[in-house]
């Protein structure tokens, strides 16, 4: 914020950061409608802006945004090249209200030393090496005459709203961008549940609640676990309690032809509609969130992936000293974008909660689950509409 207000040359703007508490998001977007609230500029997660926007309280874009030239988000960022100060969703609607700035991976943590250690060779990118390597890890604690780690050693589920999403699209389920609401592929979906309730089932899928995710990691009580960028600090901080030497990485979910799967939601930026100079103002930061400085900036401080090109080449000092920030990446990945419409703050919850049903019912009611999650979704949207 200092160098925008600063070393902008020909920057007649200035910005002023505020924190300000607000009770929840209607009360916020009643701060943001306001005429005294002071605020110009929000960033928060797309799908929480956009359940807080019902179209009057954040400002089109309207070309205020110069956009450098159409692009592929997902292609910019597996591949590149590096589009200084391209917003990531390339020239599309002027409509556009959010625009991101960070994104957010559902990604998980993998143990390679000991993958090795076990005879294991290659990375977890695909269905197949997901199932051996869990089936591996999880023997071996079977063997090891610790009785308190028997069940463990596989993969950590979290349950969490990303991991449900992840696995949706790691079996190649994706949502219809003419829908106004996310409906789900009952095929996809129900085979990424019936791979999860038998891996459960198995034991080579586990959960716990009683140590952190990475407290187990950083034991060898579990081989994966379902992380984010987030995780790395923390994951660091627990090799060093326990003295692991480890190396570890972050991977992509595992997909059937191997090359892996990454979903995405966003960190996003939007502008209060107000007078034109002001929205102009706001719209210039925003613009300037996106150059390579600020990109680099904004990973170092978040540890989110940037938007404008591979996350290496964005911030390649970042990236050497933490080498499992962009370790999961690669130019064959497949990257899915969550639908971040108005209702999937909500929505993601729901999907979250059908996929945890699974691992209390037989496989012959999975059918049930998916009709209740389509009437869910649906009656979401018509309530929130």
């Amino acid at each position: 914020m200092e160098e925008f207000n600063q070393a902008q040359d020909g920057n007649p703007y200035r910005v002023r950061l505020s924190a300000r508490r607000a009770n929840g998001f209607e009360d916020l977007a009643n701060r943001l409608s306001s005429e005294d609230s002071g605020a110009d500029i929000v960033i928060g997660y797309g799908y929480d802006l956009a359940f807080m926007d019902r179209g009057e309280y954040l400002s089109r874009q309207g070309g205020m945004l110069a956009i450098n030239r159409k692009r592929d988000p997902g292609r910019v960022l597996t591949q590149g090249p590096l589009c200084d100060g391209c917003a990531p969703a390339g020239e599309e609607s002027r409509e556009q209200r959010m625009v991101p700035i960070l994104w957010q991976p559902a990604l998980l943590a993998w143990n390679e030393t000991w993958a090795q250690e076990l005879g294991l060779e290659g990375k977890v990118r695909s269905i197949a090496a997901l199932r051996e390597q869990t089936r591996a890890a999880s023997q071996a604690l079977l063997e090891d005459n610790i009785y308190e780690n028997n069940g463990a050693g596989g993969l950590l589920l979290s349950h969490s709203p990303e991991s449900a999403l992840a696995w949706y699209t790691a079996f190649g389920g994706a949502f219809d961008p003419a829908l106004a609401y996310p409906k789900v592929s009952h095929a996809e979906m129900d085979e990424s549940l019936r791979f999860l309730k038998q891996l459960f089932l198995e034991n080579r899928a586990w959960n716990s609640g009683y140590l952190s995710d990475q407290a187990y990691f950083a034991q060898r009580w579990t081989l994966l676990y379902e992380a984010q960028l987030t995780d790395i600090p923390l994951q660091l901080g627990q090799m060093g309690y326990y003295s692991n030497q480890d190396t570890w990485l972050l991977l992509p979910y595992p997909s059937s032809n191997g090359e892996g799967s990454i979903s995405l939601e966003s960190v996003a930026a939007a502008v209060k509609s107000s007078d034109q100079a002001r929205q102009q103002a706001a719209w210039s930061f925003v613009r300037y969130l996106l150059s390579a400085k600020a990109q680099n900036a904004l990973a170092e401080l978040s540890w989110l992936w940037p938007v404008i090109g591979q996350p290496a080449e964005v911030a390649p000092g970042f990236a050497a000293r933490y080498p499992q920030w962009a370790s999961a990446l690669s130019p064959q990945t497949r990257i899915s974008f969550a639908p971040e419409t108005k209702n999937w703050a909500i929505s993601r919850l729901v999907v979250q909660d059908a996929v945890g049903r699974v691992y209390g019912l037989d496989p012959q009611y999975f059918g049930n689950i998916l009709i209740s999650l389509d009437a869910t979704l649906e009656e979401m949207e018509k309530r929130n509409d």
